[in-house]
């Protein structure tokens, strides 16, 4: 049987690896409170901004199935080549001088 996907990230994987560092992780700070979670503790990108569920849906033959995550997942991966083409470039140049 085929494992469904439970998450779905209103973020874009590939775009919370933009801002994590060199072991894949982030602090998340939260404006509300005015601080980091839990004390700047490190997350990893799938650990965070989805909701559970959210793209799976009950087909006519009464089982589940997550095509929409199936194509968001194949659309990310077209996207991630170039957004980190962009944010390399944009890496480059000293635009706070």
């Amino acid at each position: 049987m085929q494992q469904i996907s439970w998450r779905h990230h209103y973020i874009p994987e590939f775009y919370l690896k933009g801002f994590a560092n060199e072991n894949n992780q982030f602090a998340i700070y939260s404006t509300r409170d005015n601080k980091f979670k839990q004390d700047g503790k490190l997350f990893s990108p799938e650990s965070h901004f989805f909701k559970k569920q959210d793209n799976t849906i009950d087909d006519l033959k009464k089982s589940l199935t997550d095509l929409l995550e199936k194509h968001y997942a194949e659309l990310d991966s077209k996207f991630a080549p170039i957004f980190n083409k962009l944010n390399a470039k944009s890496c480059s140049h000293d635009y706070w001088k």
